[in-house]
Parts: structure tokens; sequence; C-alpha cells
């Protein structure tokens, strides 16, 4: 029996343009999360994938203009009017309550700061005593699998790999309800990428938080969520759950991104 709570997050015509280039990234779109669920927002370069993401917590491009009619209501709080009225209230639900998993580790992680002391400033703007962040940093290091040594590395010292398990444990630290990860694995190889995935999916499961994975890669989705958004264009396509779409694609645009999953050639 489906639950008729309220949905975690609902996205009602959301619309992204940026006025200087004439481009609509996202065009009315609208689809909702529940709680502890994992849905992929899938589409090609260009789609507006990575626009749907930053605008979903307000750190949009500063030349991009998300339409007034766009609502975003997360666990009952409208998020674009937050951020016009209550801006700390919306930066507390940042890292708190909604964590971003971003595509670039490298260029997120300050290059100035060891990974543990960055994993434990998260839970220090939110309140937390030095120690026990610092404890509840080495604790998440150990969980995402990094030696406690490597927490008094710079991001610079640590493979592509190693960097974007320290921002998993920055994301999952004060144990969100809502993780958005935006392309977490487009940079690593395929030994990382399934590492990390691996280390993703156990932790949100471990959590019970929802999972908005951003992708273009079907072949992540199928191992990582039960529900696929298919985007084209700035709009939403398709939406349906991950069987079904592989099974039977209902959009042309979801078939050519299930004809792009690598898989392997057996006899001739």
């Amino acid at each position: 029996m489906m639950s008729t709570s309220r949905p975690l997050l609902e996205v009602h015509n959301l619309t992204v343009r940026f006025p200087l280039h004439e481009v609509v990234a996202v065009d009315r779109l609208s689809f909702q999360i529940a709680r502890g669920e994992r849905v992929a927002l899938v589409g090609g370069s260009g789609s507006g994938k990575s626009a749907t993401a930053l605008a979903l917590i307000g750190l949009s491009d500063a030349a991009a203009v998300v339409e007034a009619s766009s609502r975003i209501v997360f666990d009952g709080h409208e998020l674009p009017a937050l951020d016009a009225e209550s801006p700390d209230t919306l930066r507390t639900l940042r890292g708190n309550r909604i964590a971003m998993i971003f595509q670039d580790p490298a260029a997120a992680l300050n290059p100035s700061m060891s990974v543990r002391d960055q994993i434990a400033e998260t839970a220090l703007v939110h309140g937390v005593s030095p120690a026990v962040a610092l404890r509840d940093a080495d604790v998440m290091l150990a969980r995402v699998g990094l030696h406690s040594a490597l927490g008094h590395a710079y991001p610079h010292e640590l493979s592509g790999g190693q960097c974007q398990r320290a921002m998993i444990a920055m994301a999952l630290l004060l144990r969100p309800a809502l993780i958005i990860a935006d392309e977490p694995t487009s940079s690593l190889d395929v030994i990382a990428q399934a590492q990390v995935l691996t280390v993703l999916r156990d932790l949100q499961r471990e959590t019970g938080a929802a999972l908005l994975l951003i992708t273009h890669d079907l072949g992540v989705v199928a191992t990582t969520c039960t529900r696929v958004l298919v985007m084209h264009a700035g709009q939403l396509v398709e939406d349906a759950p991950v069987e079904r779409l592989f099974r039977a694609p209902a959009h042309p645009v979801s078939a050519a991104l299930l004809r792009a999953v690598p898989r392997l050639a057996v006899g001739r």
C-alpha cells in the first residue's frame, strides 16, 4: 500500500531562465520525492539537470532567473520564499536537512583546509561543539572507507575517488533528509565509480535519507535508484520506475539513453 504522507520534496512549475542568452534551462518542471525514496534525474548534456539541482537549494548561477511562478516545497518549507524573506533559515536547512554532493569534488573542497577539518566544519556551522564535530568527522571518514591518516591530508593529496568519498562524508555528517548528488561519479574511473556508489547507497539506506541522483548514465541509475525522471530540453518527458523504464521506455530520449549504456558483446 502506498503511503499517503506528504512528499518530502514537491517541485511545481519550476522554470529557470538565462535572459542574457535567451535560454530556458528548466521549463515548467514538476515532480515529487517521498521520504527515503531514491530518484534519478537523467538526461543528456544541456537538458537542465544541474540547473534544476542548483535551483532546488537556492544556489543558481547569478545569471539565472528562477521564475516567480516556481514552487519548491521541502518538508513544508517554501524554499524560494525562504531565500527571499529569511536567508538565514535557508542556510540552516542546507547541510543540515538538505545536502549537496557536487560534480567536481576537487573544486568543491577548500584547498587550504584538511579533509577532516572541512567535514567537521559542516557540523560547526550548525552549532555542534568542536570536540563533537571532530569526533563525528572521524566516524564518517571511517564509514566512507578513508583511513584516519587521510583526514589530515589536503584535497590535492587525495585521488578523485577519495575526494568524492570525503564529499559524501561531509554531506551525510548531519544525517540530512534529502541528498542531492550532481553527477557524483562522472570524473572517476569505473572501479572508483562503483566504490563511491556503493558507499553512497549504503549510507543513504542507513540514514533513511531521500536521494536525488543527477546523471546522464543509466548504468549508474540501475544499481542505485528505484525511479527515474528523464529530462530533455528543460522539460520532464518521462517519470517511471527503473525496471519499467529499462524494460519499455516510453519516450525516444529514454530509449536513446538506454542505447548509450555500454554492454558486453557475447560472440559475434
